[in-house]
């Protein structure tokens, strides 16, 4: 059936096919009747816009740009993403690593270590953050940085922000990852809700407890910024209190 619908749109599709790739998308099952290359070309070959897309399938535009992402990948990752050793969430993050040697070193620990969707995600970002940095290293920072059952997250960081936090630190004679740490935890109002901070270069890894998690997301929402970019804010927003 694939074979049959790469070169078609979504307005070109039978009605059997139609649910073929609506029951494709929207769901994280492994039991996929049309596997996930073939639905991005699909979507790819369709003049509509991804919200229009988004609109018809009853998904988020955000999984249509995720799909249309994999066809960034040479073939022979694509391949990977089709038999479904790796999956669409790691295939979408791979695509952004333009980084060849990275991105190939990246596959072969997704497949020999089992990272998991966020692993990559996370090494992924502590590589754009780190461009010096071997990927090895990357992942390995990432993975050790993440306990069991515990939450593991990198956001950005600016570098004047990084340098003020840096200052304040010493003055105080601690680690800027321990001072960033106790921002966090007075952010929070709970304490041990951040169970470690690694920071440096650009970004900040931090591993937390599920109700630290809750709470990061929160606060991404009350200071009205990107997940990605509530780090900053925090810790800008402490900084602006306690010159």
């Amino acid at each position: 059936m694939g074979s049959q619908l790469t070169k078609k749109s979504l307005a070109e599709l039978t009605p059997e096919e139609w649910t073929l790739v609506l029951a494709s998308v929207g769901t994280r099952r492994k039991e996929r009747p049309v596997d996930p290359i073939t639905v991005a070309q699909v979507f790819s070959n369709t003049p509509w816009s991804n919200e229009e897309i988004a609109r018809r399938l009853s998904v988020t535009p955000r999984t249509v740009v995720m799909f249309k992402h994999l066809l960034r990948l040479p073939e022979k990752e694509q391949e990977l993403v089709r038999a479904r050793k790796i999956s669409i969430d790691e295939g979408d993050r791979l695509s952004s690593l333009k980084d060849t040697s990275a991105r190939e070193l990246l596959i072969q620990a997704i497949l020999k270590r089992a990272l998991s969707a966020d692993i990559v995600n996370q090494v992924v970002r502590y590589k754009r953050a780190n461009k010096d940095m071997p990927i090895e290293d990357c992942i390995n920072t990432v993975v050790k940085s993440k306990p069991k059952t515990r939450h593991c997250f990198a956001a950005r960081i600016g570098t004047d922000i990084d340098m003020a936090l840096g200052e304040k630190a010493q003055k105080n004679g601690v680690a800027s990852s321990e001072l960033l740490k106790d921002i966090l935890e007075k952010s929070f109002s709970i304490e041990g809700s951040v169970l470690s901070v690694v920071s440096g270069r650009g970004v900040g890894i931090l591993v937390l407890t599920p109700k630290g998690w809750e709470m990061l997301r929160k606060k991404s929402g009350e200071l009205g910024v990107p997940l990605d970019d509530v780090l900053e804010a925090i810790t800008r927003q402490w900084l602006e209190a306690n010159l």
